[in-house]
């Protein structure tokens, strides 16, 4: 009879092996899985901070853009005052010369 007990202790002990052991290996493979999934959302996060130091990248890029392109609408300004004021000094020089000519016209007539 105590052989009997011993034995269906024993079955017990191996069927609660059988079911822990089982139960160990689902928890190892939701391991395994929760691994792979954290690492799929780090690589995210990671490829996430790349987009975001691109874009402010992109911003500051785009900002310095256009001070520069401000920068380059105010030379041109400067260029077209420049111009204006070269065309009216040329202007201003060929009336002097016609002027010196017309006197110099005028001296030998004397």
């Amino acid at each position: 009879k105590r052989n009997e007990e011993l034995e269906a202790v024993q079955l017990q002990l191996q069927s609660e092996k059988k079911s822990l052991q089982h139960r160990v290996k689902e928890l190892e493979e939701a391991l395994e899985k929760l691994k792979t999934q954290m690492d799929e959302v780090k690589s995210q996060a990671e490829e996430a901070a790349k987009l975001a130091a691109d874009s402010s990248k992109m911003i500051v890029e785009t900002e310095s853009l256009k001070s520069m392109s401000q920068s380059l609408e105010d030379k041109n300004t400067q260029i077209e005052q420049v111009q204006a004021e070269l065309s009216s000094l040329k202007s201003a020089s060929a009336e002097q010369q016609e002027e010196l000519q017309k006197a110099e016209s005028r001296y030998q007539q004397l």
